[in-house]
């Protein structure tokens, strides 16, 4: 048996899921694709098995999450809300952006809200990318609803940033896709070598180049 469900009618209100599936019990379906939008945003959700529950829940496992051509995130399972439009994603969360150097991230949970923009990625959060890991408590995403994508990359709570023999610890990091710079506040500290420096804040190449740092206390030497 092969069916299509439609819920929610964009015409009638600003979300659409559709679902498309192949065999399956009643409130079961395998192989699924559901796509869901809301204001002109596009978030696509594959899985192996759904479950749906009532008009507005749909539980996934192994689902995929793809948000424009920059996010995908996998996990063991998830649960869809239609209505507000949005993505719980848990167990073996891995997420990937799509760049020149790839940025790989893993976390307990992953929810995405779909009106807000915002992806947030939580609990005992790594991200690498190339030389570069981060760990942090909180990941926050913050795209374009109408493009999908990325605009902002902030990581939250106890961040600590290892590159080489560069070590970096905040409150925040923010990332600037644009010019590829990682921004530290929040009592930002950083260290390379013999020198240790702290500030308001603290900006560094990605790639392991440049240090900026603005009111800026600088210690040299071994013995710092």
């Amino acid at each position: 048996m092969k069916w299509t469900l439609a819920i929610l009618g964009c015409l009638v209100l600003p979300v659409l899921a559709w679902a498309e599936a192949t065999t399956g019990p009643a409130g079961e379906a395998r192989d699924v694709a559901v796509d869901l939008w809301l204001e002109g945003a596009a978030v696509h959700v594959t899985a192996a098995q759904a479950r749906f529950a009532g008009e507005t829940d749909i539980s996934l496992t192994e689902p995929r999450v793809d948000v424009g051509e920059e996010l995908s995130v996998r996990a063991g399972e998830a649960q869809v809300t239609l209505d507000p439009g949005a993505v719980e994603a848990s167990d073996g969360v891995e997420g990937v952006f799509v760049a020149e150097q790839p940025v790989e991230i893993r976390a307990e949970r992953f929810r995405i809200d779909v009106k807000a923009g915002t992806g947030v990625f939580e609990g005992a959060v790594v991200v690498t990318q190339g030389t570069l890991v981060l760990v942090c408590e909180h990941l926050s995403v913050e795209y374009d609803s109408r493009t999908q994508d990325v605009r902002s990359v902030t990581a939250t709570g106890a961040v600590e940033i290892r590159q080489g023999d560069r070590l970096g610890r905040g409150e925040t990091a923010v990332f600037d896709r644009a010019t590829g710079t990682v921004v530290l506040s929040g009592s930002p500290y950083l260290e390379q070598g013999n020198v240790k420096l702290r500030g308001s804040t603290i900006r560094f190449d990605a790639s392991g180049g440049e240090i900026s740092c603005e009111g800026c206390r600088a210690i040299f030497g071994a013995g710092s």
